[in-house]
């Protein structure tokens, strides 16, 4: 009798097992999920001008400040000028983006009108004196000189514009005889180029 009754258990387990019927086992699954957002480089400007031509109304010359579009680009426009005629420009840089932005080794390039030669009497790396190569040799003389900046400044750092910062650039050209060409246009370009931050950047 015993051993019929263990014959049907044995018998019974396997028929379980054939079913599938079996025991569970506890389970816990661990996810991780996170967002990407990234930082933004922008830098807005504003420009402002005047000059010195507002005497007996006469409003000979006329200096302007105009944005592109997408305000990447600046034109000042000087008109009509003559020797005694002076300019000042003033030109507000933010930092309306959320990482600082720095400036380029080397990143500031300045092109001249043809003829122009240009002098950094002071060696201070920003050119002061401005000479119209009239006889095309190629140096400045005296004879030759058409304008020079009587005042240059830059309050704030402008090699890196932290987010919400600004930096601030005066400038004032006087345009002088002998040197300043009557009928004469030319164009100038001054580009800034800068990248965002980075802790590799030098300091």
């Amino acid at each position: 009798m015993r051993g019929k009754v263990g014959t049907i258990f044995v018998l019974c387990m396997l028929a379980f097992a054939g079913i599938g019927i079996g025991y569970a086992h506890w389970s816990e699954t661990l996810t991780l999920k996170g967002t990407l957002e990234t930082g933004e480089l922008d830098l807005d400007w504003s420009c402002t001008c005047s000059d010195n031509d507002d005497h007996s109304n006469k409003n000979i010359a006329n200096v302007t400040c105009e944005f592109s579009s997408d305000k990447n680009t600046l034109w000042i426009n000087v008109t009509n000028a003559y020797p005694g005629y002076k300019v000042s420009v003033s030109i507000d840089i933010e930092n309306v983006g959320t990482v600082p932005a720095v400036l380029l080794e080397g990143g500031i390039n300045v092109r001249y009108p043809g003829g122009v030669i240009a002098k950094d009497t002071n060696n201070d790396g920003i050119p002061d004196e401005f000479y119209y190569d009239a006889n095309g040799n190629g140096t400045a003389e005296p004879e030759e000189l058409m304008a020079i900046i009587e005042e240059w400044e830059i309050w704030g750092d402008i090699h890196q514009i932290d987010s919400g910062q600004k930096v601030y650039v005066n400038c004032t050209v006087l345009f002088t005889n002998p040197g300043l060409p009557e009928d004469w246009s030319g164009a100038f370009e001054v580009t800034l180029n800068f990248e965002n931050w980075s802790p590799s950047t030098p300091q």
